[in-house]
């Protein structure tokens, strides 16, 4: 079976639930972080930016034979940044308005921004300080204009990319699985909601958390 490794030593390449952490935000390429153990097979994601929820596809000449998505931490909309945006998912996620299942398993991990194993208040308030800053950041600018930015430097450096690997997979182990953030219970009883089974975030306004 072919698989992925890690090219940096950072990566994690979680072969069970096919899941890469460790992706850098604002990241256009895929080959900076891991790549096939087979040199026969070629890595791709097309997404300009990778955000969570990316494809990276592992392909032997134009057949696709795994694919893989990435979680990056903070950015739960899947557009490559984190901001205001995450932040009113992740609120959702945290009061119990939103499940794993309805914003899909990467979109879930990737609201845990702090890596403290739940999705809570502290997360939200970490990315509401992310788009605060964000607003600030021209995103026009190139990756190595960004790079000398002290504003994006800060932005970055709210959210960790790298995770311990007593907190995920490890790169080359199939046995060893990722902690998944435990999912919070609403206070007094189920709560209702009118969010359909499959979600798709671009923008703040594609969602309004209310209790019914």
């Amino acid at each position: 079976v072919v698989s992925l490794v890690s090219t940096n030593g950072k990566t994690i390449v979680d072969l069970d639930k096919k899941l890469i952490y460790g992706i850098e935000i604002n990241s256009p390429e895929i080959l900076s972080y891991v790549e096939s153990v087979d040199q026969k097979a070629t890595v791709v994601c097309n997404d300009k930016i990778i955000g969570t929820g990316s494809e990276i596809n592992l392909l032997y000449g134009d057949e696709i034979v795994d694919t893989y998505s990435a979680v990056i931490f903070g950015d739960v909309n899947g557009d490559g940044w984190y901001n205001a945006t995450d932040s009113v998912i992740v609120n959702c996620i945290a009061n119990g308005l939103l499940t794993k299942e309805q914003v899909g398993e990467a979109a879930y991990l990737a609201a845990d921004c702090n890596h403290d194993g739940s999705v809570d208040v502290l997360d939200v308030a970490v990315l509401e300080q992310a788009g605060m800053l964000i607003g600030s950041i021209d995103q026009t600018k190139t990756e190595e204009e960004l790079a000398s930015d002290s504003i994006f430097a800060e932005y970055v450096n709210l959210i960790a990319q790298s995770v311990e690997s007593d907190e995920t997979a490890e790169t080359t182990s199939a046995s060893e699985t990722e902690t998944t953030p435990e999912e919070p219970a609403a206070e007094g009883g189920e709560v209702k909601n009118n969010v359909p089974d499959k979600l798709s975030f671009k923008t703040a306004d594609d969602l309004v958390c209310k209790e019914n």
